[in-house]
């Protein structure tokens, strides 16, 4: 009887996991110092059969990519809702003040081929090496 709930329990959560779309994204900081260690990951609801880095002109890439995972399960009012995501995390630095931007990186999921956005992040001077403003007189 357990293996039947089990199995029933199974294609029920199949089937309703097997119509959402495949999401890609990319979270990271919007401003750096420069000099900063920092992390971008991006995020997969589905498991890739292959990842392309994407461009990290104007960083350095300090460690990357580590993958992860994450699951979850709930049962809110007898409804059962179950997520994984998929992660791969870089750990860079940036030597120079500006705005620069990541490229869009490339996954490929079941023969379907989904890209992140690019994405911005503002490095500025360190606050220690800009004059202070006013000053004593």
């Amino acid at each position: 009887m357990k293996r039947l709930i089990t199995l029933i329990f199974t294609l029920f959560l199949s089937l309703t996991l097997s119509g959402q779309a495949v999401e890609f994204t990319v979270d990271g900081p919007s401003v750096v110092t420069v000099g900063e260690v920092f992390r971008v990951e991006f995020s997969l609801t589905e498991k890739a059969d292959s990842f392309t880095a994407p461009s990290f002109e104007g960083f350095t890439v300090l460690a990357g990519p580590s993958t992860s995972t994450y699951s979850q399960r709930s049962i809110i009012n007898g409804q059962i809702t179950s997520s994984t995501t998929y992660g791969y995390t870089y750990v860079l630095q940036c030597s120079e003040a500006g705005i620069h931007t990541i490229g869009a990186a490339e996954a490929e999921v079941k023969k379907q081929t989904v890209r992140t956005r690019p994405y911005s992040i503002e490095a500025v001077a360190d606050s220690r090496a800009v004059a202070p403003q006013g000053g004593q007189g």
